[in-house]
């Protein structure tokens, strides 16, 4: 069976006010619907039921995630005991799965992006499932480039393997890191090259045995999990929660790009053409939201004025009813929580994370 697994541990530093350690972006309403990793779950609904997802998090959110999907069993959300990147990620998860599951494919996706139309998206997954299920192989969604982004890994794609369900599925010959703006501007115009998105599809027995044969030591890690899990029959249980402490702090902590994807043979990737975005930042809202007569984009309860005078291209988000006034200003991210604001820049977001070191720095947990 196809099941669903959500990397959900995030901290969502540049979404600093709203984003908190205990309360992250995952778990926020950053659009103005519901919080992402709802959405997540809710766009894949057609092809995975909320029944077969997984949601591995950390610790300290997972009664935040349980109560944003109370349509995911409980025993479904697997709470980390510390952060240990996307490859121990992806291990834990189908170790846990594979105990349930012996023939599962797993697609896994982040709990923070945004992506459109719904069944485009449901459309890809099951071309992808399709694909590994008759081929086997390692799957990674690229992300068709619209401009030479450098905050991005890239993926050279080579010819395309075959076609299932009227979509191409094309060979990976190789990863590159974050580029600067002249190599972004090359990779354009060869269209070779498209984004990794961070979304894969896999059978979850392959990916355990590449992590085991490529990260021995996480994977020595997963077999004392595994040992914990056959004897509890495959529930995770409080003896499997201790046996993941006691493992845990082991364990590398390592990007499964690099740690499997980069060393692997039969690496495919599968192409998104339709809107696709990793709300990296208050500035990815700008392609989000819809804009007002003044080209201000709001997010706020219905009962919080928001005045304008003289201004204009304006992000204004509250998390409570409250009357924020602009005047005279243009290209502003302004964010209101009740004990913080933010006032920025609009292209300096991602310099939102440095006030975050700052209060890390002055001991202002409480602020964090």
């Amino acid at each position: 069976m196809i099941h669903g697994v959500v990397m959900a541990g995030g901290s969502g530093t540049r979404f600093w006010p709203i984003s908190r350690k205990l309360r992250p972006k995952q778990l926020l309403p950053i659009t103005g619907g519901r919080p992402m990793v709802t959405e997540t779950v809710m766009r894949a609904r057609e092809a995975i039921p909320p029944e077969r997802f997984w949601v591995v998090t950390h610790k300290d959110q997972a009664e935040g995630v349980r109560n944003a999907l109370p349509d995911v069993p409980p025993s479904q959300i697997i709470a980390e005991p510390l952060a240990r990147n996307t490859c121990a990620c992806a291990g834990l998860a189908a170790s846990a799965i594979l105990a349930k599951d012996p023939d599962a494919t797993l697609v896994m996706m982040p709990a923070d992006h945004d992506i459109r139309p719904e069944d485009e998206f449901v459309k890809t997954i099951r071309a992808a499932c399709a694909s590994v299920e008759k081929h086997d192989g390692l799957m990674v969604f690229g992300i068709r480039p619209t401009h030479p982004a450098t905050g991005y890994g890239y993926i050279r794609r080579g010819d395309a393997l075959h076609i299932s369900m009227g979509v191409p599925v094309h060979q990976v010959l190789g990863f590159r890191e974050k580029p600067n703006r002249a190599t972004a501007e090359e990779f354009l115009e060869t269209g070779e090259y498209v984004w990794n998105s961070g979304i894969f599809v896999w059978r979850a027995k392959r990916i355990r045995d590449a992590i085991q044969q490529f990260e021995p030591a996480i994977g020595a890690g997963l077999a004392v999990v595994e040992a914990a899990l056959a004897k509890s029959r495959g529930v995770f249980d409080a003896s499997v929660a201790r046996a993941l402490a006691d493992a845990y702090p082991k364990v590398p902590s390592v990007p499964v790009d690099v740690g499997v994807l980069e060393r692997a043979t039969d690496v495919r990737v599968i192409d998104i053409t339709y809107r696709w975005s990793d709300v990296g930042s208050w500035d990815a809202l700008d392609d989000l939201l819809t804009t007002d007569e003044r080209g201000h984009r709001v997010v706020a309860p219905g009962d919080s004025p928001i005045i304008s005078i003289d201004s204009a291209n304006c992000l204004v988000q509250s998390s409570e009813p409250h009357a924020i006034g602009l005047v005279g200003v243009e290209d502003l991210i302004v964010v209101h929580t009740p004990d913080a604001t933010l006032v920025c820049k609009r292209g300096r977001a991602e310099d939102v994370k440095k006030i975050v070191d700052e209060l890390n720095r002055r001991g202002r947990a409480d602020l964090l």
